[in-house]
């Protein structure tokens, strides 16, 4: 469920044209049934470099997308430098990268959020 419990994304500080190299997308990947494991069979990697799609950023444009979205970096072939912050936006209840006691968590959190609902 931490897919859809997370976003990633970008603030662009600068303008970043496609020569620049902004994020790359494969539209839809988020949906593929073997996940962001593909990223390391040659066949995908092709497929991605074939079909992903990119857009232009201005001056704080913001761009947030489904982390299970298949993306990279793109190269940058200007002389121009690109600066942008990058973001991971995640709920409480999805899973992140460090591990948490879920148990613990759901039984001091539940008590209080269920008298709130009522």
């Amino acid at each position: 469920m931490s897919q859809y419990l997370t976003l990633q994304g970008a603030i662009a500080h600068c303008d970043m044209s496609l020569e620049t190299g902004p994020t790359r997308f494969l539209p839809y990947s988020h949906q593929y049934s073997l996940g962001y494991l593909a990223h390391r069979r040659p066949e995908f990697r092709t497929y991605f470099d074939r079909n992903h799609t990119q857009i232009p950023l201005r001056k704080g444009d913001m761009l947030f997308f489904n982390p299970a979205l298949f993306h990279g970096a793109g190269s940058n072939h200007s002389n121009r430098n690109r600066l942008a912050n990058l973001l991971q936006i995640s709920s409480a209840f999805g899973r992140s990268m460090e591990t948490l006691d879920r148990i613990k968590m759901v039984e001091a959190i539940y008590p209080p959020m269920a008298t709130l609902a009522s």
